[in-house]
């Protein structure tokens, strides 16, 4: 019953199908108590690899007996290589879709597309929302609401954060789904509750790397959610500050240039530290910060009003700054998704093949599975596929944070890199628009 409904919402990517899905079986509580122990930032099972070994014939577990075993998982009653033996007993237990959804679970995605905002539509207030203020895309639209002065902010790329500072000494880090952060630093938690006490800071985490050089966001990540880290190595870049109050009720208006006069005023640790801000009184300035920051290696940046509130959601007040380009590439390979049966990614290929990247990301619930089903006659197929930058490897060159767009039948030819590399610029030289 349960993956039916699972299929059933995979079956669309429209937000409102998804959302008649859900209301339609709203009585089904394991189907609630489902999203509720994937999505809720309450739990966590502190798992994050274990063996699938699916061997079971006749199953002699369900999925409602493994809420019990993540309820101990999220209350550390069993830890380590024990919880984790428990874990892979379970799995064999399973029914093959029932052991799919327990693997989901630990993942904390079920794989159909359905957002914490549809399930609370169903079942008001299952799933907490972290409170998180996002950027307004990159369109010219949306830089008309930036009025100059402005600030313009470099676009960190590290782990988001929500710092939580009580009036007892407490700190807490939470990623943008709400999920505990461990970073364990007590210089850290005391400087904060002595300069900013009952208030949340935003920022990102970065590590370096043994050099004191700042490591890529997929490196930096997987070091900071590692067991064993040197937190000496740990930098947090902040941008903004606001009381408990404000964040909990997910609005503060106060205006964002004395929030940023608060937090230059408060930070005096080279660990701890703003991120790059210069004001600009012109789009040429703008334009000229994001120009450095590029050749800093860094994404792009944030313009942001003087005047602008926080609040929860997608923010007028302030513009992501960031190159965006699309590029033609061979499909010579493939990868099966970790729920078997769906597409992983393609390998694609330049037409020179100096540009070899793994495009995982972008498709449909049901592309990944109808490319899979036809994996071997996609082969030699042209894709369009959208990235934000060019990024040099050990054998050659790739893409950064690549995504599947459309499968090109109209075309039968791929970028060279020198291509590739041509429509890197342009797109760079095509943000003199915000002039």
């Amino acid at each position: 019953m349960i993956n039916s409904i699972l299929t059933e919402l995979r079956s669309s990517t429209k937000r409102k199908f998804k959302d008649e899905v859900l209301m339609k079986n709203k009585d089904n509580e394991t189907l609630k108590r489902l999203f509720e122990y994937t999505y809720s930032p309450e739990y966590n099972y502190y798992i994050r690899a274990f063996d699938k070994k699916y061997s079971s014939l006749l199953a002699q577990r369900t999925l409602e007996d493994t809420f019990d075993l993540l309820d101990k998982l999220n209350q550390r009653e069993v830890t380590g290589n024990a919880a984790k033996q428990l874990v892979e007993d379970m799995y064999q237990l399973l029914s093959k879709d029932d052991a799919d959804l327990f693997a989901c679970i630990l993942d904390s995605d079920l794989k159909c597309g359905a957002s914490v905002a549809s399930a609370n539509k169903v079942w008001k207030g299952l799933i907490r929302e972290e409170p998180y203020m996002r950027c307004s895309s990159f369109t010219q639209e949306n830089l008309s609401h930036i009025k100059l002065p402005c600030y313009s902010q470099c676009k960190m790329d590290g782990l988001y954060v929500n710092i939580i500072i009580g009036d007892n000494g407490t700190v807490e880090y939470k990623s943008r789904s709400g999920e505990t952060v461990d970073l364990n630093d007590h210089h850290f938690d005391a400087m904060l509750c002595e300069i900013s006490p009952l208030s949340v800071m935003m920022g990102e985490v970065v590590a370096t790397d043994e050099q004191g050089v700042l490591m890529e966001r997929s490196l930096s990540n997987g070091y900071i959610n590692s067991d064993d880290i040197d937190i000496n190595r740990v930098h947090l870049f902040v941008w903004d500050v606001i009381p408990v109050g404000d964040f909990k009720s997910k609005v503060c208006e106060h205006p964002y240039k004395s929030r940023m006069d608060k937090l230059k005023s408060a930070i005096t640790s080279d660990r701890f530290i703003t991120v790059s801000t210069v004001e600009c009184n012109t789009t040429e300035q703008i334009l000229s910060h994001f120009k450095e920051m590029r050749e800093q290696g860094q994404e792009g940046t944030v313009v942001k009003n003087f005047d602008g509130i926080w609040k929860h959601g997608t923010s007028k007040d302030q513009v992501k700054i960031k190159v965006v380009f699309d590029v033609e590439l061979r499909i010579t390979g493939y990868k099966e998704h970790k729920h078997t049966g769906r597409l992983g990614a393609f390998i694609c290929k330049s037409a020179d093949n100096h540009v070899i990247v793994s495009v995982g990301n972008g498709y449909t619930d049901k592309q990944r599975f109808d490319f899979w089903e036809n994996r071997d006659k996609m082969i030699g197929s042209i894709c369009t596929v959208r990235s934000n930058d060019i990024s040099k490897t050990d054998s050659g060159y790739s893409l950064f944070l690549p995504r599947f767009v459309e499968i090109r039948a109209d075309k039968t030819e791929a970028d060279s890199l020198e291509r590739i590399q041509e429509q890197l610029d342009s797109c760079v030289d095509a943000l003199d628009m915000i002039k």
